[in-house]
C-alpha cells in the first residue's frame, strides 16, 4: 500500500459509554494548528459548556473548541446487527438470519456471523445454504500446519523474529529487539486482526457462492516493532516497495507491516503530542492560570496521535493481508496477471477503520469517496470498465496514485455492494484466464459484461449515480443541537 498524502485524514468511530438510547455515528472534522493534518472523528459527540466532547472507548476522550471544528450528527446502524441476529433466531426466520449474518461480515464481525450460523443449525440444519456454509466453516477451521523451514524464506533471511503467533489460519512472525508488555499486546492485536480479516474474506465470499480454494498454508505476516527492521526487510526485496507503508511479497508469499508510530509518517504528530504533554506537566507544577486549556490541547493531540497511528496500522494490515488472501484462495492466483487496479481495488475495499477497530469490507472510505466524486465531475473521468481493464496503477499511468486508488476502490465498492456474486465470479474468471498472461482490455470488458449481464454504458451510469448518492451529510453549524 503506498504512503498516504501529506494531508492525513483520521477517521475514528467513537463509542461513548454514557449513550444508552441510541448508537451514534457523529463526526467532527478538525485541522491540527500549524499543520496539514486533517482529523475526522465520527462517533458520539456531546456538546458541553461551549465545547464538543468526543469519547473513544479504545483511545480515550478529548474536548474540542466549537470554533476549531465542523461536525455532523448521524446515527450508526452497526450495533443493531446483534439484535437483528437475536430477533431472527427467536422467530426462526432462516432467510432473515442469513441476511443478518451477511451484514455482520460486511461489518468485519465474523464472530457475529458464527453466532448466526450456530442459531441456524438449531432449527434449520437441513437448509441448503446453512448446510453448505456450516461445512465450509468447519473446513476453514481445520487449519493447515506451517512448515518451520519456511521461516527464513518468509523473513528473507534478515532479522530473525523474536516470537511466532498462531491463529486458526494465520501465522505472524514478530521482529522486536526489545519486547515489552505494550509491544507484545500490539503484536497480539495484529494477529487477531489478521484472523478477523481472513475469516471475513473467506466467509463473505462463501456466502456469495464464490468458488474458493482453502489453502494448504496459513496467511503469513511479519510484524516489525520498529521501522528500521521493516526497512531492512523491505530493502531486501527490492526498490519497488520503496514508498510502501506495508507490502505483500508474492514470493515467498508474506505480508510485512510495522508499528507506524516509529516511522516518519507520524513523527510530527507524536512530537507535538509529547511537547504538549510536557507543557501540561510544567503548567501543573507551576499552577498556571491557563492550565485547563493547556490540558485540553494536550489531551486532544494525544487522541489524534493514537487514532492516526492505529488507523494506519489497521488499514495496512488489512490491505496487505487481502493481497495475500486473493492468492491463497485462488481468486487471483499468485501466477495470474489481472489488472493491478482489480487487485488494489479489492485490497482497498477491505481496509476500512472506524476509529476503534477494523470496520470490515462494507465501510464507506470517506476520503477515497470524496476524491472519486471530484474525479467524476471532470470531463476525462474514467468509466467503470476503464478502471477495471487498463491497469491504471502501472508506472506512467495518467492518474496519480491516490486518484487511481480512489477509482479502484470505487469500482470495487460499487460492484461488491450491488452485485457481489457476479463481481467475485468475474474476479475468479480473470484470475484463471490471466494465468496464461495479461488479458487484453477488450476481452476484460466482455468478461465484465458477461458476468454482470449488463450493458457497460448502463452499468457505468449506475456506478456514477450510486457513488454520488453516497455523499456525506453537510457539517452542522456551531449552534446545532
Amino acid at each position: 500500500m503506498p504512503a498516504a498524502s501529506a494531508a492525513v485524514c483520521i477517521v475514528a468511530c467513537i463509542a461513548c459509554a454514557t449513550v444508552v438510547h441510541e448508537s451514534r455515528g457523529d463526526e467532527v472534522t478538525y485541522r491540527l494548528p500549524d499543520s496539514d493534518v486533517v482529523v475526522s472523528i465520527p462517533g458520539t459527540i456531546r456538546l458541553r459548556r461551549g465545547m464538543i466532547a468526543v469519547t473513544n472507548g479504545r483511545h480515550g476522550g478529548a474536548y474540542f473548541s466549537r470554533d476549531e471544528v465542523d461536525y455532523v450528527r448521524t446515527r450508526s446502524d452497526r450495533d443493531k446487527i446483534p439484535k437483528l441476529i437475536r430477533d431472527a433466531a427467536a422467530e426462526k426466520d432462516a432467510e432473515a438470519l442469513l441476511a443478518a449474518g451477511g451484514l455482520a461480515l460486511k461489518a468485519g464481525r465474523p464472530d457475529w456471523f458464527r453466532q448466526a450460523l450456530a442459531a441456524l443449525n438449531q432449527f434449520a440444519p437441513q437448509h441448503t445454504e446453512v448446510a453448505r456454509l456450516t461445512q465450509f466453516v468447519a473446513a476453514y477451521d481445520a487449519a493447515p500446519v506451517w512448515d518451520p523451514a519456511e521461516l527464513e524464506k518468509a523473513t528473507f533471511g534478515a532479522n530473525p523474529p523474536n516470537a511466532s503467533l498462531d491463529g486458526r489460519r494465520v501465522r505472524l512472525y514478530v521482529v522486536d529487539a526489545s519486547p515489552d508488555d505494550a509491544s507484545k499486546k500490539l503484536a497480539e492485536d495484529r494477529i487477531a486482526l489478521m484472523e478477523r480479516v481472513s475469516e471475513t474474506y473467506f466467509f463473505v465470499l462463501a456466502l456469495d457462492g464464490v468458488e474458493l480454494s482453502l489453502p494448504d498454508r496459513p496467511l503469513v505476516g511479519v510484524w516489525c516493532a520498529k521501522v528500521v527492521d521493516y526497512d531492512k526487510l523491505r530493502a531486501s526485496h527490492g526498490p519497488k516497495f520503496a514508498e510502501a507503508t506495508g507490502f505483500y511479497a508474492a514470493d515467498p508469499g508474506v505480508s510485512v507491516f510495522f508499528d507506524q508510530s516509529t516511522g516518519p509518517r507520524f513523527a510530527s504528530i507524536f512530537s507535538l503530542a509529547a511537547t504538549l504533554q510536557r507543557d501540561w506537566k510544567q503548567a501543573k507544577a507551576q499552577n498556571h492560570p491557563n492550565i485547563d486549556e493547556i490540558a485540553r490541547r494536550a489531551a486532544a493531540t494525544q487522541l489524534v496521535a493514537r487514532v492516526a497511528k492505529e488507523r494506519a496500522d489497521v488499514e495496512t494490515v488489512a490491505h496487505e493481508s487481502v493481497h495475500q488472501l486473493l492468492a491463497l484462495s485462488g481468486l487471483l492466483p499468485a501466477d495470474s496477471h489481472p489488472p493491478r487496479s482489480l487487485h488494489e481495488g479489492i485490497a482497498t475495499y477491505f481496509e476500512g477503520y472506524d476509529g476503534a477497530d477494523w470496520a470490515g469490507p462494507g465501510a464507506l472510505l470517506k476520503e477515497r469517496h470524496a476524491r472519486l466524486i471530484e474525479l467524476m465531475a471532470q470531463p476525462d473521468c474514467y468509466s467503470l470498465a476503464d478502471v477495471l481493464d487498463d491497469g491504471m496503477l502501472v508506472a506512467g499511468a495518467k492518474p496519480g496514485t491516490l486518484d487511481a486508488y480512489a477509482y479502484a476502490w470505487g469500482a470495487t465498492y460499487f460492484l461488491a455492494q450491488t452485485r457481489p456474486a457476479e463481481f467475485f465470479r468475474y474476479c475468479r474468471s480473470v484470475g484463471k484466464e490471466s494465468q496464461r498472461g495479461a488479458i487484453p482490455p477488450g476481452r476484460l470488458r466482455q468478461m465484465l459484461a458477461d458476468a454482470t449481464g449488463a450493458d457497460l454504458a448502463s452499468l457505468d451510469a449506475e456506478w456514477r449515480s450510486r457513488m454520488r448518492d453516497l455523499a456525506p451529510p453537510l457539517p452542522a453549524s456551531a449552534d446545532s443541537p
